[in-house]
């Protein structure tokens, strides 16, 4: 993909970033070569480039040719190491970025550092350096000194150091640079906290680059995807892998806070924290792959959440587990094209939704089923546990999937998982002759089945609803066949499949529900969603139209395979935090759904 150079007091489409990261945090890199989101040194941290959010205020780290030019973005293979090409009237320039990331006994290590390699491979070019950290989503004013080869920023308690490889070239807040055919110069960013960086620091970016090359390449040999979409299951598998934590194994939802899901309306959250609901479905689509050790990272991090007892489980956390993300407005930042609030924390932490706990009932269902067992210490603490929580918790309204900011309902989606979580603790106590548990739940398990076919349908509309109180339908319950509570040929579901794509879709793409609520502004296609409906499609049998909704799907990648949390249907634009891990972990598993039903169907 080429484009021309943006203005760079505009904003630019979402779909011309790519990300860059250490599975500890990320970058967004411009099309442009401007970095212009990341938050130093966790994903959950402030900012120290915000441009993404305000192009004044928000600060960047750019390195590109004055305008105009042209450029393309793609990733080196197998990694998450991303290269952009900066062509000019006189020459070409490569431009390598990543953040180092790689093994040391047995823990992976994400150092908080950025790295890039300027390469001009023809003719001559002169760049543009604009370095402006500025820290704590833009209200932070670094205080730069310079010494030898080295540029520091000091803001408050946090430090930034900035070097090049040759020291004959001047490096300031603002630096031009002459490049020539064949010559390379190392650009490193290093970020050290309240902590002085270390005298004399050596970034030693070429053992850096190998080493980081290396482990994305290790990790993603583990695949054992062979079908019709390989690099866009391996792309998926390495955005999900960039958007880990590893010292705790918590997934974040999104690298990103507050960019829009309508231009200038308020639907803007922060998504850099970690869903139980989001893992447990992580751990499906990568365990599907052939990656294992997830797992049991999954089982360790839910133990540190389950810690604080059944009725203190969060539906999301921090990285780290804290379940606190107090929600707060950033008033001084201009957002994404002028949308607002500009929010970090998220309030929904304090929500009470019941989907949570079949969803980690069907993690553990998962693990047992493919090899790794139940030990009776988990099962007592989860299986048990969340199991019978569910028999009572079933009956209560909660605020669904989808986090309304309204009074709680009995949401049809959220009784699903209480039907799927007891189905699955059945299973368990079954083969771990626990007789007396499995009447139990199965008794439960039927309620609520006969409740869902009963109160949760609609004659009017003849499709199944959202809540008890609507006859409108809702996309999430497109998962129903999917986690085996009713067949994908079922009369009924049927009939709630085409009532979604008649009330729902708009040029192949699927919304999440009529949008009714108390926020401004409408929202955009849910990605997620469309593959749903594809899985659906592909298991009633129905191949050729889960392949081209599929295939229309992909064709709203951006340049480097990359997908944000929405599309709008009517220009293709990326719409919401970006890259998200709910769209691309159901990428991984449509993928595998059509291959399957198509390889039956042969």
């Amino acid at each position: 993909m080429q484009m021309q150079s943006q203005i760079y007091t505009n904003y630019k489409p979402i779909k011309t970033y790519a990300a860059i990261g250490n599975t500890h945090t990320a970058a967004l890199v411009n099309l442009d070569g401007s970095i212009d989101w990341c938050c130093l040194p966790r994903f959950d941290s402030p900012s120290v480039f915000a441009a993404l959010l305000d192009t004044k205020r928000g600060g960047r780290f750019r390195i590109s040719p004055a305008p105009p030019f042209q450029s393309s973005q793609e990733y080196l293979k197998n990694t998450n190491l991303l290269k952009t090409t900066l062509q000019t009237q006189t020459g070409t320039v490569e431009l390598l970025d990543f953040m180092p990331c790689y093994k040391e006994k047995r823990q992976t290590i994400g150092l908080p550092e950025i790295h890039r390699r300027i390469r001009c491979t023809q003719g001559t070019v002169k760049l543009e350096i604009d370095f402006q950290p500025k820290p704590n989503y833009g209200q932070g004013e670094p205080e730069f000194k310079t010494d030898s080869n080295y540029l520091t920023a000091i803001s408050g308690k946090q430090t930034l150091l900035l070097t090049m490889s040759d020291s004959s070239k001047p490096l300031s807040v603002f630096s031009h640079l002459d490049l020539h055919q064949d010559e390379t110069i190392w650009i490193a960013l290093l970020f050290s906290g309240a902590k002085p960086p270390p005298p004399e620091w050596e970034p030693q970016s070429v053992y850096k680059l190998a080493k980081t090359t290396q482990y994305w390449r290790d990790w993603i040999r583990t695949c054992k995807y062979i079908g019709q979409w390989n690099e866009v299951v391996r792309r998926s598998a390495l955005t999900l892998k960039l958007l880990s934590y590893s010292p705790t194994g918590a997934l974040v939802a999104a690298a990103t806070t507050s960019l829009p899901e309508t231009i200038g309306g308020s639907r803007n959250w922060d998504y850099r924290y970690t869903w139980i609901r989001d893992s447990s479905y992580t751990l499906w689509a990568l365990k599907r792959l052939g990656f294992q050790r997830e797992g049991k990272t999954f089982i360790r991090w839910l133990r540190a959440n389950y810690r604080r007892g059944l009725s203190q489980l969060k539906i999301m956390s921090d990285v780290e587990g804290n379940g606190n993300l107090a929600e707060s407005e950033l008033g001084h930042l201009d957002g994404y094209m002028q949308s607002r609030p500009i929010r970090v924390g998220n309030a929904a932490s304090t929500q009470f939704q019941l989907d949570i706990y079949g969803e980690v009932l069907d993690a553990i269902y998962f693990l047992h089923k493919h090899g790794q067992g139940v030990p009776k210490i988990e099962y007592d603490l989860f299986v048990r546990g969340l199991a019978n929580f569910i028999c009572e918790a079933y009956k209560q309204p909660d605020s669904g999937i989808w986090e309304f900011r309204t009074a709680p309902k009995h949401f049809v989606y959220s009784k699903l998982w209480c039907w799927v979580g007891l189905d699955r603790a059945v299973s368990i106590a079954e083969e771990m002759k626990q007789g007396q548990d499995a009447k139990k739940w199965r008794y439960v398990k039927q309620l609520i089945s006969e409740e869902i076919m009963t109160k949760g349908w609609s004659d009017k509309n003849q499709c199944f609803r959202q809540h008890y109180e609507t006859d409108e339908t809702d996309a999430a319950n497109l998962l129903m066949p999917l986690v085996g509570f009713i067949s994908p040929n079922n009369p009924k579901f049927r009939k709630n499949l085409e009532a979604t794509i008649r009330e729902l879709s708009l040029n192949g793409l699927v919304y999440r529900y009529k949008t009714k609520d108390s926020l401004r502004g409408q929202e955009g296609t849910f990605t997620l969603c469309t593959l749903w409906l594809t899985q659906c499609l592909a298991k009633m049998g129905r191949v050729s139209e889960a392949t081209a909704l599929f295939e229309n799907v992909l064709q709203h990648a951006n340049h480097v395979g990359l997908y944000s949390e929405q599309i709008d249907p009517r220009n293709g634009d990326a719409l919401g935090n970006f890259p998200q891990a709910f769209t691309h972990l159901n990428l991984i598993n449509a993928a595998l759904d059509i291959d399957a039903a198509t390889n039956h169907h042969e």
